[in-house]
């Protein structure tokens, strides 16, 4: 009956868990949720040699999949925005979260192609090095297919197509990420992956990593069981929507929240990171982040309990909202990477 009790509410936690959607189809190069002719501009300056794209401009410009950014994917574009039917993959709508794992790399799984609750417990139940309570990844049986693809460096799912008879994974790895292995468990609807095989294609980020200077500043509300996904917040526009989110109450009320002016963010932005937890005990800790050229890499540690350590306890909520410069943004999103340690004390050594 405890068993049942924790089930059931470790499945409330989860449905409050939104894993972050991708909502810019393949071609947005500007970023403005639509692929039209400035996009193809900007393509064709890119692919020319006018400008210098950034990993992630890349994977979204890269419209038939060959790994690079040409020409021919300008013209693509230039004739999709005329009306015309090109023939490119479709953009596929998906769901990702990220896990790093302690696992040797030699013990690196295959892609996971999972369906079924029988295909998901199969995967976890491979894996000796960590629990399966300490996989925290929401997904649908019914509607959804999950791929778990493994990294071995800092790395993000910038896009997924399809055409008759392929999925195409667009990866960008950080040319100076650590050899730790990560999964991305990317969830897509069950049509957009039956009868198709899986491939990934990879986009290098070789840029400087640059570490953001972290500096907390403000812990929100402990008691709220609200679940807002990690988010970069620009401008006020963007913290009133998340203070509605969270705080269900205005920006201008909350204390604290004044202090970031329009003239505050020219020059800064605040990253919300906050954890839902389920069990008395369980903790978090920023570990690093950092800035690329194709992301915004935030590495938190999040200590759990095994199955058998388990309490039933009230849903708890550790905040965390940070302050980083805007020194080198350029439009990156950011990927929040989960480091899980069922472990008496979290490890505050950088991954």
């Amino acid at each position: 009956m405890m068993k049942r009790g924790i089930a059931l509410l470790t499945a409330l936690v989860m449905s409050l868990t939104a894993m972050p959607t991708a909502a810019l189809p393949l071609g947005d190069i500007n970023r403005d949720d639509r692929a039209d002719m400035f996009d193809a501009l900007a393509l064709f300056a890119s692919a020319s040699g006018r400008v210098t794209p950034t990993p992630s401009e890349i994977a979204l410009g890269d419209l038939n999949r060959d790994g690079t950014l040409t020409t021919q994917d300008a013209l693509y574009a230039y004739a999709a925005a005329s009306g015309e039917t090109v023939p490119v993959p479709s953009d596929v709508a998906f769901e990702t979260r990220y896990i790093a794992l302690d696992v040797p790399l030699y013990d690196v799984a295959p892609i996971g192609i999972l369906n079924t609750k029988e295909d998901w417990d199969a995967f976890i139940y491979q894996d000796d090095a960590v629990d399966p309570a300490c996989y925290d990844v929401l997904w649908s049986y019914s509607t959804q297919t999950l791929i778990a693809l493994p990294v071995a460096t800092d790395a993000h799912v910038a896009a997924v197509t399809a055409d008759e008879e392929a999925l195409y994974i667009s990866l960008v790895h950080s040319a100076l990420g650590n050899q730790k292995q990560r999964y991305a468990f990317v969830a897509v609807d069950k049509a957009a992956a039956q009868d198709r095989d899986v491939t990934v294609v990879s986009y290098f980020d070789d840029s400087t990593v640059v570490p953001l200077d972290l500096v907390e500043c403000s812990s929100g509300n402990a008691k709220s069981y609200r679940r807002v996904d990690a988010c970069l917040i620009r401008n006020r526009e963007e913290l009133e929507a998340f203070s509605l989110a969270y705080h269900e109450t205005s920006a201008s009320e909350m204390q604290g929240f004044q202090t970031y002016t329009d003239r505050w963010f020219e020059d800064h932005m605040l990253i919300w990171a906050g954890y839902v937890a389920a069990y008395h005990g369980d903790d978090m800790h920023i570990l690093s982040c950092t800035m690329q050229d194709g992301a915004i890499y935030l590495h938190r540690a999040l200590k759990v309990h095994a199955y058998g350590d388990m309490g039933l306890t009230v849903v708890k909520t550790m905040p965390m909202m940070m302050s980083v410069t805007r020194d080198g943004y350029d439009g990156q999103e950011l990927v929040l990477v989960d480091r899980i340690v069922a472990d008496s004390e979290i490890h505050y050594e950088l991954l």
